[in-house]
């Protein structure tokens, strides 16, 4: 199998709620955040905005990027969204491979419950949980 490329994802928040993407995959159940692979000549941010329009349609703007890790050998990018525009539709790819084997659902979680989810990578949980969220704008839009 090769390398996959290093992946861009947005944290999006509203109303002390982070969208996630609940996978279901390999029989293993687990959380992640909305976004995906950096295609070459993209910058980190334009991917964040791509994958975010394809996966959940979407608008987002992005503030620099708040984290970078390290996970399964690819660079993983995290951004803040200052803005997302609209309501979350599960759309693109993850929409045509969605199936009870393989499952997409988008999920507003709340912040305080997040150190409970089994969101990947475990660095970024254990970011996320520690985060100080008064701290952070709500992404507005709606």
């Amino acid at each position: 199998m090769p390398p996959r490329g290093d992946r861009a994802a947005v944290i999006i928040v509203r109303e002390g709620h982070l969208l996630l993407l609940r996978r279901r995959k390999r029989g293993e159940r687990y959380d992640a955040l909305p976004g995906g692979t950096i295609e070459p000549g993209e910058t980190p941010k334009a991917a964040a905005i791509r994958e975010i329009r394809e996966e959940t349609g979407l608008r987002v703007r992005v503030a620099g990027p708040v984290l970078t890790l390290l996970n399964e050998h690819r660079q993983e990018i995290y951004y803040d969204a200052v803005v997302a525009r609209g309501e979350p539709v599960l759309g693109g790819p993850e929409a045509r491979r969605n199936s009870k084997a393989n499952s997409y659902v988008l999920e507003w979680v709340d912040l305080k419950k997040l150190a409970r989810r089994p969101l990947r990578p475990k660095a970024l949980r254990v970011w996320l949980a520690a985060r100080d969220w008064r701290e952070v704008p709500e992404s507005s839009g709606g």
